[in-house]
């Protein structure tokens, strides 16, 4: 179960200090705008990237957690807003689904949040998904998320996350009876890459994970994939070193994060599908393929690499970078308040098609 963490007024107190200790930062990284040529996209986003990268990099991710409202709170906060009913799943082992939109809808967008397993799903995601549903619903097309709610990984490591997505998928699958046509396999950052073990595991029974049988020829609708945390080194790929200060991900905390989540699991394929051989992916039950990245994200290169490797045995494979955008911008430009991003603009005309 995901417990949040209480703060002592100590630990606030060095929050409000490590917050305060980014400002000059901040301040800094304006002033040196004009003289940089490899900054975000915009002054606002180059502003607004390194104030994240500058907070996150001084706050323990415990403070970061007693800060944040836990995934179960973001939803119910937001469904209040909206004047929307709570609808959630609880499952025998505490596994939560957060439904947004109606529930008994034609077709289900399986969603898995990014936060590189050490943090909460934020507002944005929330708020980015109940738009995918409206902006559907709009179009005269019938579609609900179904969000799992996983523990972050200072509570539960792996394999518990890929456990929570199996039984959740399960629930829908076979306790529901929902038919894999009508499901789309989707994720962001952390989340594409528990989507990808998820498939892994389908595809390969994980020894620590009860088996996800699907019934017999059948195929997902889609599988979706955005900005996918498709492997942990963070060295060899250039757009590490090109995209740093054009993205607001903070490395080391990435570095830190990933060992907090695998802990002493081996390094093998449901872990690194990046390194995983072309005939691990083969037979891969999904009709459509969609991954999405940005130019400015320090995972693009990585990213592109693992598309082209996936497009070689799964021809439906398609990958769109937008020119200019960082990582998950289809989330971000809620937390930005800016307008509709490319990425959110394909995302949505890819579903609308399929759908």
């Amino acid at each position: 179960m995901n417990s949040k963490p209480t703060l002592s007024l100590m630990e606030k107190l060095w929050a409000v200090l490590g917050i305060l200790k980014s400002i000059p930062f901040i301040i800094l990284s304006a002033l040196a705008w004009p003289l940089q040529s490899n900054g975000a996209s915009t002054f606002y986003r180059h502003i607004a990237y390194t104030a994240i990268r500058e907070v996150t990099g001084n706050l323990p991710t415990r403070a970061i957690l007693g800060l944040s409202r836990t995934t179960d709170e973001a939803y119910a906060v937001f469904m209040e807003s909206m004047g929307l009913p709570v609808d959630t799943v609880v499952l025998e082992n505490d596994t939560k689904g957060h439904w947004i939109g109606d529930s008994s809808a034609e077709h289900v967008l399986f969603y898995c949040h990014g936060g590189s397993y050490a943090v909460y799903a934020s507002d944005a995601h929330i708020r980015g998904l109940w738009q995918i549903v409206r902006e559907l619903q709009f179009a005269g097309k019938s579609l609900a998320v179904l969000l799992l709610s996983y523990d972050v990984s200072s509570t539960a490591g792996y394999p518990r996350q890929l456990q929570q997505a199996s039984s959740l998928l399960s629930y829908l699958i076979k306790t529901i009876d929902k038919d894999p046509s009508k499901v789309i396999l989707a994720g962001d950052s952390a989340g594409g890459h528990l989507i990808l073990a998820l498939v892994s595991h389908i595809l390969h029974l994980h020894p620590e994970v009860p088996p996800m049988d699907l019934p017999p020829k059948s195929a997902f609708l889609g599988v979706i994939l955005l900005s996918p945390w498709v492997t942990f080194d963070t060295e060899s790929a250039d757009s590490m070193r090109r995209n740093r200060v054009k993205d607001f991900l903070h490395i080391p905390s990435l570095e830190n994060w990933s060992v907090v989540f695998r802990g002493a699991a081996p390094q093998d394929n449901y872990l690194v599908p990046m390194d995983a051989p072309l005939k691990w992916w083969q037979g891969l039950p999904a009709l459509k393929v969609l991954i999405i990245s940005g130019t400015d994200e320090i995972f693009v290169d990585d990213i592109d690499v693992f598309a082209k490797n996936l497009a070689n045995v799964h021809p439906t494979v398609s990958h769109f970078s937008a020119s200019g955008e960082a990582h998950i911008q289809v989330f971000a430009e809620f937390m930005l308040r800016e307008s509709v991003s490319r990425q959110r603009a394909v995302l949505q005309q890819w579903l609308g098609e399929r759908i």
